[in-house]
């Protein structure tokens, strides 16, 4: 009898190798009581989830590698546009200087149809599309102008004029002369002092049969009367430019001014009234 529940017990006894559920060897683990059981069970668990581990790792490992595979795919077909571009302007480039002399070249990817240049051909569309697109504001900018009362804010509608025909539509070009100094003659130019390239120094006496120390005397003399004069005529000029209030003299700029006496110009009156004042 004894035997008999040995051998019942036997085949009860469940083979964990067999399992590959995770769940469910959780669920035993809960169940069981007995050590070693517990034991045999959480051994299988490890087991499982390190392989479930190693699985996601793979599956993780491949999909990076495919995304990878597809951008270097990308790059690939990227270099590969841009050679056969870079060809194509060169060949059009050896082929002549003026853009009418130039053939139009087939690019590797054109296939046998008929003989076009793109570059032209793309530079025109855009030129197109640029005008039409600039059409279609001054459009909406006109039509906003006209129906909406003055006075106000004004709100343009650019979506109504999306799909306006304005092939017909002008734009005005600017006014060439404005009125706005007419009356004044206009802004004055402003007139700078003459300079000259380097200044002239007058030719010195003939001072031969004089001592070394008499000639470096009359020398820093004369260098003091030259400096006093630009000096002088450097303040004069800055106190007669205009504006009162205190005024900056930089020296460096009347270093080589002119300092030979200029003309008198005559008056020149503004012609604002050449009609006269009538009686």
């Amino acid at each position: 009898m004894q035997n008999e529940e040995e051998e019942y017990e036997e085949e009860e006894e469940i083979d964990l190798d067999a399992i590959e559920d995770e769940q469910t060897l959780i669920d035993m683990l809960d169940e069981t009581e007995d050590v070693d059981e517990r034991k045999r069970i959480r051994d299988r668990l490890r087991k499982i989830q390190f392989e479930i581990k190693a699985q996601r790792e793979k599956e993780r490992r491949a999909r990076e590698d495919a995304r990878e595979a597809k951008i270097r795919n990308r790059l690939k077909e990227a270099d590969l546009k841009k050679q056969q571009t870079m060809a194509m302007y060169d060949a059009m480039a050896k082929e002549g200087s003026a853009p009418e002399a130039r053939k139009p070249v087939d690019s590797p990817m054109s296939g046998s149809g008929p003989k076009r240049d793109l570059v032209e051909e793309t530079i025109r569309d855009r030129l197109r599309a640029a005008e039409d697109r600039k059409k279609r504001i001054m459009a909406a900018y006109d039509h906003a102008a006209k129906t909406q009362p003055a006075g106000q804010a004004r709100i343009v509608e650019f979506d109504k004029f999306k799909r306006a025909d304005v092939s017909k539509l002008e734009v005005k070009s600017p006014p060439k002369g404005s009125c706005t100094f007419g009356m004044s003659g206009g802004v004055p130019a402003a007139q700078k002092a003459p300079v000259a390239a380097a200044p002239k120094a007058r030719d010195p006496d003939d001072e031969s049969h004089l001592d070394p120390m008499e000639r470096a005397i009359r020398a820093r003399v004369r260098e003091a009367e030259e400096r006093k004069r630009r000096t002088l005529a450097a303040y004069d000029m800055i106190a007669k430019s205009g504006g009162s209030g205190p005024k900056t003299v930089i020296m460096e700029e009347f270093k080589n001014m002119d300092l030979t006496p200029q003309p008198k110009q005559a008056p020149r009156y503004d012609p604002c009234f050449r009609g006269g004042l009538r009686a």
